[in-house]
């Protein structure tokens, strides 16, 4: 709460007004806020109540449900809009739209391998919480190093390549988090798990983050980026719902639950990589 007051005081007095735009003339686009926050919300809640022993599987299905028909309805009240949240016509760009998806999908396996480290260092080796996030600092450590180094490599292999690199690290942390729980390593054991999580955030959300600007204009690079933002917290928040909900979810399989889940977060980053694999190559944002 702290941190959210001196950001909202900083932005009243530091950003300036868009004088351009009067009050009245734009109407924000409720429906479509309340549909595109709906359709998550029940599809998690479908798949964790999944995982629950004795869950109501008619209320399982209502909540799918629900969240189809509230995806179906943001695009129908998008396509009407006056002023929509995000128009139909974003999604023209393919190389965009294949840099949304496939962040989703690297947020989730990230977001899942934090919570991953964090379950195993507690709950299987008993360490404090204070000490599971010391134990945790070289991966901090890694990732400021990665996101001094990834610029410059941007240039020079490229935005889909760092993606590329960024995908396959991830990949192989989560299975070295899965050969070491399955295999009862001790924490020193998770630190090559901690430096290519490390590299696969630094690498490939930031050539995400690339492609999903370039070749925006001044009317929609703030759509743009708004939206890759988006889809790097729905993609981490669904990750790991689907990913640790799914592996911790004893009435869904009788496996190891980090195993399950590292085998899962890898099937989605194997599925983002076929994805950006056939994207077109990005063009340069213009001035």
């Amino acid at each position: 709460m702290p941190f959210i007051v001196v950001v909202v005081v900083a932005a009243l007095l530091l950003v300036p007004a868009n004088r351009s735009v009067t009050r009245g003339q734009v109407r924000l686009d409720l429906p479509g806020s309340f549909l595109l926050t709906a359709a998550p919300l029940l599809f998690v809640y479908a798949v964790v109540e999944a995982g629950e022993p004795g869950a109501n599987p008619w209320l399982i299905l209502g909540a799918l449900a629900g969240a189809i028909a509230a995806a179906a309805g943001f695009v129908r009240v998008e396509s009407r809009s006056q002023n929509p949240l995000v128009p139909m016509s974003f999604f023209a760009d393919r190389s965009r739209v294949r840099a949304n998806l496939t962040t989703m999908v690297l947020s989730g396996a990230l977001s899942t391998s934090f919570l991953l480290f964090t379950l195993y260092l507690q709950d299987r080796l008993g360490i404090r919480p204070l000490g599971a996030g010391l134990t945790m600092l070289p991966l901090a450590v890694a990732l400021i190093a990665a996101s001094m180094l990834v610029p410059h490599l941007l240039e020079r292999w490229g935005a889909r390549v760092c993606v590329m690199i960024g995908l396959a690290c991830a990949a192989g942390a989560m299975v070295a988090v899965a050969v070491v729980t399955v295999l009862g390593g001790g924490a020193a054991w998770l630190f090559p798990a901690m430096l290519l999580i490390a590299a696969g955030m630094g690498f490939g959300l930031v050539g995400l983050q690339y492609i999903a600007v370039s070749g925006t204009t001044d009317d929609d690079a703030g759509i743009a980026s708004g939206v890759q933002r988006a889809a790097d917290q729905l993609g981490g928040a669904t990750g790991v719902a689907v990913y640790v909900g799914t592996g911790f979810a004893p009435t869904l399989h009788t496996g190891d639950p980090f195993l399950v889940a590292a085998v899962l977060a890898i099937a989605g980053l194997v599925v983002g990589a076929v994805v950006i694999g056939r994207s077109p190559a990005p063009v340069e944002a213009d001035a």
